[in-house]
């Protein structure tokens, strides 16, 4: 098979491959012995310029993850039963603007338990400007949890210069009718909590009907030791 214009990364586990390209955005391939070719899975539908792509998974979820030259980063599912894959297409589900082109990423494996065959699994990635990240998995109840204590802190804080901090992070898309931000919690907002007083914490978390230690848990549990 013909690979795009300019490839920018390669990614592999077993047979599979993840082709990110800066002009043709990213292509999910699969390498067949008998015969000996490549098969192409999936290619996303819209040309962006990736700078990077990986894999991101844990227990048995699945999910491709891309950079752009913008600081755009996308998580695509790849799934041909999906009507709207049209059975050739990675589906787009998150868009998040992390206003920082990343050129390299790199996994770190981490074990809970020893008897666990798959591993939780923190993504590290790179940027030009000599910055940092770190995409984390976490659960869905946790995840819906955050997202709400997230919306709470963007109405209820000072923001600097007054500036929205969900603004900030979002992405437009034409071909959406709604921002796709729900796949990423924004942890430089979310670090915020565990600093406000006691009653602005009981206060929140009350209004997302849960507890003040069971969120600070769930921040632990992300920004500790991997």
């Amino acid at each position: 098979m013909d690979v795009g214009v300019y490839v920018t990364s390669l990614r592999t586990i077993k047979n599979l491959l993840l082709i990110g390209d800066a002009v043709k955005s990213v292509s999910f391939v699969a390498f067949q012995e008998d015969p000996y070719k490549l098969v192409l899975l999936g290619k996303d539908l819209r040309h962006n310029c990736v700078t990077n792509a990986d894999f991101f998974f844990t227990d048995d979820d699945m999910t491709i993850l891309t950079n752009d030259e913008e600081g755009i980063v996308r998580m695509y599912d790849y799934n041909p039963t999906d009507p709207t894959s049209d059975g050739r297409y990675l589906i787009l589900r998150t868009e998040f603007n992390s206003q920082a082109e990343y050129r390299t990423t790199a996994l770190i494996a981490h074990r809970t338990d020893p008897n666990e065959e798959i591993p939780r699994v923190r993504l590290m990635c790179g940027a030009t400007n000599g910055s940092l990240a770190s995409l984390t998995p976490v659960d869905e109840v946790v995840s819906k949890r955050l997202q709400l204590l997230q919306g709470q802190l963007t109405r209820n804080m000072q923001h600097v210069a007054g500036l929205n901090p969900r603004a900030f992070r979002i992405v437009r898309n034409d071909y959406f009718s709604r921002p796709l931000s729900k796949g990423i919690a924004d942890g430089n907002l979310l670090v915020h909590f565990a600093s406000m007083s006691a009653p602005h914490q009981a206060e929140m978390t009350r209004q997302i009907g849960t507890e003040v230690w069971t969120v600070l848990k769930d921040w632990i549990s992300l920004e500790g030791p991997w």
